[in-house]
């Protein structure tokens, strides 16, 4: 009321009508908004996105989002370390899985950049893959070689490490190279 000037007995007309409408509408979204927060954190592309499906404005829209990165409920930045840490906490993973996991959360492409770098400066990425297939391959048992290269290869695809980084670790691995 205070923010909106409003007195008692102030006579409504249509700017004041329109002033009071565009602030139930925020005061609306912010609590959907939060609501969805709470259920578990967003980037505020998605925030945004879910914003305009339920139906609100663009401003609106650019006002809640403004207003919650504000209070510290939306950190893209924060979003990205913490999906980073879920994505390499049991086991390493290469820059492609990485970028796939924060771009599915829709964070700024600059932010996704950003943490790639900081999670490949930290480790290297070679000594990593070739540990996991290392591990695999300790599991695999009395498997023939071109179906455990193969196998491993595949593996660590998925974890998301390039082909050259890959080809480096397998060649590094000496259960591979033994049997073959």
């Amino acid at each position: 009321i205070k923010e909106l000037g409003l007195v008692v007995e102030q006579v409504f007309d249509e700017q004041v009508e329109s002033q009071l409408a565009q602030a139930m509408d925020f005061d609306s979204a912010l609590i959907q908004a939060v609501r969805r927060i709470k259920k578990r954190p967003m980037s505020k592309a998605q925030v945004h996105l879910r914003l305009r499906d339920l139906g609100y404005d663009e401003v609106t829209a650019q006002c809640v989002i403004d207003r919650l990165i504000e209070t510290g409920l939306i950190d893209d930045d924060t979003l990205g370390q913490s999906i980073l840490h879920q994505t390499t906490r049991s086991r390493p993973a290469g820059p492609n899985l990485i970028r796939q996991k924060l771009e599915h959360q829709s964070l700024a492409p600059d932010t996704v950049d950003q943490i790639v770098e900081q999670s490949q400066s930290e480790s290297d990425p070679v000594e990593d893959a070739r540990q996991l297939a290392q591990q695999r391959a300790d599991t695999m048992g009395q498997v023939k070689p071109v179906t455990k290269m193969r196998r491993l290869w595949g593996y660590l695809t998925r974890r998301g490490y390039d082909q050259e980084t890959i080809q480096t670790a397998l060649s590094d691995v000496p259960d591979i190279q033994e049997q073959e």
